[in-house]
């Protein structure tokens, strides 16, 4: 039996496992913040340190943690130790539904993002099973929850900037055997099918064909764009079950489905659509302007300026909603190549602004 790793029993130790698990808190901070002056001494710190990104004492973190966990979180390159201190200045670490990973700064769009959509995936992956295939794995946090249940997990991630986070991952999550890493373009690398679960998480904000979004984070004009060409790459087996994460433009309680039901017909696919949010498009609302600032950022263009070229776009095309959902599906029985809404589009917010 392999024997948990040392930073993940110092975290069991302390209570930070518990504390991450039994609240998840893990897409915000704003819990974490809340109760922070009510928790010990020790876990504090190790709140601050590995949740907050704030800067410690050294002579603390090695009282809490132990010297030799505090070289390991330098030598990682996950921690930032000076003479006095030490912090982890882009990463945090976060309870992902029983497992514990690090992940990007809250609020990041790319780069190791991980929020709300993330844990809603998550759950739908618990009970993963057989070979897994982790589309746009990030740092891993779903590949590490799949290595759980299912025999083994092949992770596509393109940014190899987060090698060193992921392989830190499945090693404290006592998974590294199990789970292989494959760096390149999800879109291209060579995958060895079929699979029996496959996790799904694809760039989905959409950029309404304004250049100069993030390619970490475009999903296109419609916010599916990649989502759609991903679909085509998930060879299953009989069995097989596909967990996704969706946006998609619509009008009132009215989302543009016809793409999927096309892809389900050429792909002899089923698909079930689990409504999480809805935001509206309209230019005034606070999830447009929200929307619009981001777009301003990326593609250096004034908010006045995008905003008039967006309502011109979405008043042309009949659009004034974006639709969040997540996606379970497989290989359709007979001819019920389908797609299925479980409930009414009838509110919640954007997963990545608010």
């Amino acid at each position: 039996m392999r024997l948990p790793h040392p930073f993940a029993a110092a975290c069991e130790e302390l209570g930070l496992s518990a504390l991450l698990s039994a609240q998840q808190l893990s897409a915000s901070s704003q819990g974490l913040l809340k109760m922070r002056d009510s928790l010990s001494p020790q876990l504090g710190l190790a709140v601050d340190m590995l949740c907050l990104g704030r800067t410690v004492s050294l002579d603390a973190a090695q009282d809490t943690f132990g010297p030799n966990l505090v070289d390991w979180m330098g030598s990682t390159g996950l921690a930032t130790v000076t003479d006095s201190s030490i912090q982890l200045p882009n990463r945090r670490l976060v309870g992902h539904l029983g497992r514990l990973v690090f992940v990007g700064p809250a609020g990041s769009n790319a780069h190791g993002y991980y929020g709300p959509d993330s844990v809603g995936l998550g759950k739908l992956l618990l009970n993963a099973r057989g070979r897994c295939l982790d589309l746009f794995a990030s740092t891993g946090a779903q590949s590490v929850l799949m290595a759980r249940s299912g025999d083994e997990v092949d992770a596509v991630e393109i940014n190899r900037e987060l090698k060193g986070v992921f392989e830190l991952n499945t090693a404290i999550n006592g998974c590294d055997d199990r789970v292989t890493a494959l760096w390149g373009d999800a879109l291209r690398v060579e995958l060895t099918g079929p699979y029996d679960t496959v996790s799904l998480n694809a760039p989905l904000f959409p950029s309404f064909g304004i250049e100069g979004v993030d390619q970490a984070a475009d999903g296109g004009a419609t916010g599916n764009s990649i989502l759609r060409q991903a679909l085509k790459r998930c060879e299953l087996t009989d069995h097989g079950r596909i967990f996704s994460t969706m946006t998609t433009v619509g009008s009132p309680g009215r989302p543009e489905l016809d793409w999927l039901a096309q892809l389900c017909r050429q792909l002899n696919l089923a698909f079930q659509v689990i409504p999480t949010g809805i935001g509206r498009l309209d230019g005034q609302s606070r999830f447009s302007a929200e929307l619009v600032d981001t777009l301003a950022e990326s593609s250096s263009t004034s908010a006045d300026t995008l905003t008039q070229r967006l309502r011109a776009h979405w008043d042309t095309h009949g659009i004034d909603r974006l639709f969040f959902c997540l996606l379970v599906g497989g290989r359709a029985t007979g001819s019920k190549a389908t797609v299925t809404v479980l409930s009414n589009f009838e509110g919640g917010r954007g997963w990545w602004i608010g």
